[in-house]
């Protein structure tokens, strides 16, 4: 298969190259990724959702998450009908009738759900982030295709070792290193502003102010505003390669 690029790719790397091989888990977890941005950006301008986010306790959040699933499933519905006609115009259905339509849309949103069930197991047992876990195994298992590229770049099966190929090679594990360590740098980031308390009397006895300081982080939107850049800064690549 050609390759992918674009929004495509991003899918395809958080698949663990499920998307590209057109398997039940092509979509892998994206669309809940989506539908989770957009549910916090609308409890952001929303005052019921922001009620249900701050004032409800885990009831609130329980529903917030009933409705991120929702989103989820019309997400995929949408996601999984692109992909169905992308893969049309390329031509690789036998039958292009509507039960063939319907069972591929249903499959993909059904690989999605499991994968959705599954993270909330995984969160459920105490192991960690389902939907974390789910998307760093997706990428792991895609670990193995890269340094073989790496690999092929530097050592060619038909032009054998190449200086060029291995410059390239380094740069481009210079860039991952430095690019890994500026998001946790960015992540991680916090200022502390100092507080300082004036004296006080309780009882009979007086407290000297205390001085203390208040953490805040740097970047309270923790990987939305990754992802919503990474979604939105490939939106463009890939409506010129389909249309």
């Amino acid at each position: 298969m050609e390759e992918i690029i674009g929004i495509t790719g991003l899918i395809d790397l958080i698949s663990g190259g499920a998307f590209s091989r057109l398997s039940l888990f092509a979509m892998s977890i994206s669309p809940y990724i989506t539908a989770s941005i957009v549910i916090q950006l609308l409890a952001m301008v929303i005052p019921a959702l922001e009620r249900l986010s701050k004032e409800e306790g885990e009831a609130g959040r329980a529903k917030l998450n009933k409705y991120t699933k929702i989103l989820t499933i019309v997400l995929a519905l949408i996601e999984s009908l692109g992909i169905y006609l992308a893969y049309k115009k390329s031509g690789i259905f036998v039958d292009e009738g509507f039960l063939t339509a319907a069972l591929f849309v249903v499959s993909l949103i059904g690989g999605t759900s499991i994968l959705m069930w599954l993270g909330d197991q995984i969160t459920d047992k105490g192991i960690g982030n389902g939907i974390s876990v789910i998307i760093f195994v997706g990428i792991l298992a895609g670990l193995p295709s890269s340094v073989r590229t790496i690999y092929n770049l530097v050592f060619g099966v038909a032009t054998g070792f190449s200086t060029t190929g291995l410059i390239t090679a380094l740069a481009v594990i210079i860039g991952a290193i430095i690019l890994i360590g500026a998001v946790v740098f960015v992540q991680e980031a916090e200022r502390r502003v100092p507080v300082q308390y004036a004296k006080k009397v309780v009882g009979r006895k007086m407290y000297r102010w205390s001085k203390h300081s208040y953490t805040i982080k740097t970047c309270n939107g923790r990987s939305i505003t990754n992802n919503f850049c990474i979604i939105i800064f490939n939106i463009s690549s890939t409506n010129n390669t389909y249309v």
